[in-house]
């Protein structure tokens, strides 16, 4: 595999979505995300590198995942009754010859709920679901035992009575197991994690990348940048006027920028004041905290500082 990635894929011959004829993207190395505004069209380019990758010949329909935003579902057990990756990709990849999947979970939509099994059953299953447990040990969530006709159980509870967070996070997990796998792509990896496991999932998926396997994510939230490589951030916009672009984040001020949009161009939703006011003394300090309360302004807009320190 070495030596396909960066890869460059072919051009759109027909539009996708908002994605317009001739459009055309490159897949870095490594672990890179593409981030944006809600509809700049993320999901849409990650639905086209996948359908790409089917029909790429280094790649091919055994050799990528796309894990979908909805996968809240998660069938109760490993038993694929005869289905496989290559089933579950073929049923993605017919689904898309028409356009980019609608987030409803119409007909058209494969059915997210056996891409878990099927991952765990595509290279080595006794392997994978050893390292299946190690990855939920790092994340801090209970470790997975199979019961019965291969029921999936956490801590004697079934997958079903889990909740949607762990739930959502087990097909991204089983897709690091899988050796066979060339590109990861990964639709909103934070789905109802709480941050701290946003964190941990960031750090895990960008140790599981490789020049040989990169993972591609689209996020929302700030926390799966990737803060030591600015330019592994890729900025996908669109306005009325032209359809979306993407562009590499070029520097730490750009990456800082991003970010902070990304907080809603606010950090007073972190307990950060939202603005700095500089009084010259103790007492003036607090009679101007006391103006603000009367002024009616909440708690933590402004923060106000002392030039000097209190004399004792």
């Amino acid at each position: 595999m070495a030596g396909i990635f960066p890869w460059s894929v072919p051009a759109l011959e027909s539009s996708f979505g908002p994605l317009p004829i001739r459009f055309n993207f490159t897949v870095p190395t490594g672990y890179s995300t593409l981030v944006g505004t809600n509809n700049a069209g993320k999901s849409a380019l990650l639905q086209y590198v996948f359908r790409a990758a089917m029909a790429d010949a280094n790649i091919g329909r055994e050799g990528v995942c796309y894990v979908l935003p909805g996968r809240s579902l998660v069938a109760q057990t490993t038993q694929l009754g005869g289905r496989s990756l290559d089933s579950f990709n073929m049923d993605a990849q017919q689904a898309l010859s028409s356009g980019p999947l609608a987030n409803d979970n119409n007909s058209r939509s494969p059915n997210g709920a056996e891409l878990f099994s099927a991952l765990v059953n595509h290279s080595d299953f006794m392997g994978q679901m050893r390292r299946l447990n190690e990855f939920l040990q790092r994340l801090g969530l209970p470790a997975l035992t199979l019961q019965k006709s291969q029921e999936l159980r956490f801590d004697g509870v079934g997958v079903g009575g889990q909740g949607s967070g762990l739930r959502g996070v087990l097909p991204i997990l089983a897709a690091l197991t899988d050796t066979d796998l060339k590109l990861l792509l990964v639709d909103e990896p934070e789905v109802s994690l709480e941050p701290a496991l946003q964190r941990s999932l960031r750090t895990l998926l960008a140790e599981e990348a490789s020049d040989e396997r990169p993972i591609l994510v689209a996020t929302h939230s700030h926390l799966f940048l990737d803060r030591g490589r600015p330019g592994s951030n890729l900025v996908v916009a669109r306005t009325s006027t032209y359809p979306p672009r993407w562009s590499p984040i070029q520097s730490v001020a750009q990456l800082c920028d991003v970010t902070f949009g990304l907080l809603g161009n606010s950090t007073e939703d972190l307990f950060f004041p939202g603005n700095f006011l500089v009084a010259e003394g103790a007492s003036d300090q607090r009679i101007v905290e006391r103006v603000l309360e009367l002024l009616g302004m909440r708690p933590g807009q402004v923060k106000v500082l002392s030039d000097r320190k209190s004399v004792v």
